[in-house]
């Protein structure tokens, strides 16, 4: 006896649903588990005007938004860092966001073990973001003293190699510090290109006056962590829409590199993997011809 044409309806209609189940589930599965834990080393060449021939090839680290311990393990750290030292930088940058409170304020974790192994030839540098500040700016800064980093707080140094000089600049948090151009970057000579670290991205569109910066290396997006074809990013934490979610883009005052950072907030990604960034530094074309 066959089936009624029925009964194969109702059989097809079993089949989507279970399929569309499955498909959900297991994008589900795919966006809270996989993909937050699926860390991707990003190398990206980075042509600066005039650089001197001593930092031909230099190679800068970055690690941005560890939001630790809100949904970020020591162990998970320790597996970016290993990621990133394996590519042997020159200097390690980390921009930002290296704690967070989740929305108290006051206790910074301890973290004596948490950035053991970051170490770097020319150092580990590394800048305040807005949760740092909303935190504890000043518990953040007396816990990071038992640590390798050294924070630039609208401040810059100078690296020095063979004679070559690179100035590596620092501007404290738009949303929540107290951004002051002046002490950050005044006294580098125009002829030495700078590095700028700055935690949020939209620096780099609110400018920071006639001040050289070649590449400003930012966080705090997170690439808006959920990121659908043809829609786009869920929600970017930026004055200019989804311009400064990720990658390399062009600010109005200068360029800056937006890493997609290490913790997911949300619990959740999806095209939009946590990220280690290898950044080399090489000669810009001549202008002249």
């Amino acid at each position: 006896m066959s089936d009624s044409p029925s009964s194969r309806r109702l059989s097809r209609r079993e089949c989507l649903r279970w399929g569309l189940g499955g498909l959900v589930g297991g994008g589900l599965i795919y966006t809270g588990f996989i993909e937050p834990k699926w860390l991707e080393l990003v190398r990206i060449t980075i042509p600066i005007q005039d650089l001197p021939p001593a930092f031909h090839g230099y190679r800068i680290g970055q690690i941005s938004d560890i939001h630790f311990p809100r949904n970020i393990t020591v162990e998970w750290v320790h597996q970016a860092i290993a990621m990133l030292r394996a590519q042997q930088p020159d200097l390690i940058v980390v921009t930002g966001d290296f704690f967070d409170g989740h929305g108290q304020t006051g206790v910074v974790p301890d973290s004596t073990d948490l950035f053991a192994g970051l170490t770097a030839p020319n150092g580990v540098f590394g800048c305040l973001g807005n949760h740092d500040i909303a935190l504890d700016a000043r518990g953040v800064l007396k816990e990071l003293t038992r640590s390798p980093i050294d924070l630039l707080l609208n401040d810059h140094t100078i690296l020095e190699r063979r004679g070559d000089r690179l100035a590596l600049a620092s501007i404290d948090d738009l949303m929540y510090g107290t951004p002051r151009p002046d002490e950050a970057l005044g006294g580098i000579p125009s002829s030495t290109p700078t590095v700028l670290l700055a935690h949020n991205p939209d620096t780099a569109e609110l400018g920071i006056g006639d001040y050289r910066v070649d590449i400003q290396l930012s966080g705090h997006t997170h690439g808006g962590e959920l990121y659908m074809p043809f829609i786009g990013e869920a929600y970017v934490p930026s004055r200019f829409g989804s311009k400064f979610s990720r990658g390399l883009v062009t600010g109005a005052a200068h360029r800056v590199y937006v890493n997609r950072g290490l913790c997911s907030p949300r619990h959740a990604r999806f095209l939009v993997r946590p990220e280690v960034t290898l950044i080399t530094l090489t000669p810009a074309p001549s202008s002249t011809g």
